[in-house]
Protein backbone atom coordinates (compact mmCIF):
# COMPACT_ATOMS: atom_id res chain seq x y z
CA UNK A 1 0.00 0.00 0.00
CA UNK A 2 1.69 3.21 -0.61
CA UNK A 3 0.63 6.74 0.73
CA UNK A 4 1.82 9.78 -0.62
CA UNK A 5 4.12 11.59 2.05
CA UNK A 6 2.64 14.90 0.62
CA UNK A 7 -1.49 13.99 0.96
CA UNK A 8 -0.50 13.12 4.82
CA UNK A 9 1.88 16.37 5.34
CA UNK A 10 -1.71 18.16 4.62
CA UNK A 11 -3.06 16.71 8.00
CA UNK A 12 -0.96 18.70 9.46
CA UNK A 13 0.24 21.97 7.96
CA UNK A 14 -1.37 23.50 4.78
CA UNK A 15 2.41 25.30 4.36
CA UNK A 16 3.62 24.02 1.26
CA UNK A 17 7.04 25.35 1.62
CA UNK A 18 7.54 23.51 4.64
CA UNK A 19 6.48 20.75 3.67
CA UNK A 20 8.45 20.18 0.51
CA UNK A 21 11.93 21.24 2.78
CA UNK A 22 10.80 18.52 5.11
CA UNK A 23 10.45 15.43 2.64
CA UNK A 24 13.48 17.11 0.39
CA UNK A 25 15.59 17.46 4.23
CA UNK A 26 14.07 14.18 6.14
CA UNK A 27 12.53 11.76 3.32
CA UNK A 28 15.42 9.97 2.32
CA UNK A 29 15.44 9.14 6.41
CA UNK A 30 11.64 8.44 7.00
CA UNK A 31 10.21 5.02 6.83
CA UNK A 32 6.14 5.17 7.31
CA UNK A 33 4.02 2.02 6.73
CA UNK A 34 -0.23 1.54 7.61
CA UNK A 35 -1.35 -0.72 9.66
CA UNK A 36 -4.36 -2.49 8.47
CA UNK A 37 -5.39 -4.78 11.76
CA UNK A 38 -7.16 -8.13 10.17
CA UNK A 39 -9.16 -8.37 13.50
CA UNK A 40 -11.09 -6.30 15.92
CA UNK A 41 -13.08 -7.83 18.67
CA UNK A 42 -15.90 -4.70 19.13
CA UNK A 43 -14.97 -5.35 22.70
CA UNK A 44 -16.30 -1.57 24.41
CA UNK A 45 -13.93 -0.21 26.83
CA UNK A 46 -15.22 1.50 30.08
CA UNK A 47 -13.29 4.62 30.34
CA UNK A 48 -12.36 6.34 33.48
Amino acid sequence: MFINKVTVSYKFTKDEKYIEHEIVNAGPRTFMFALVPEYMTGKKVKEA
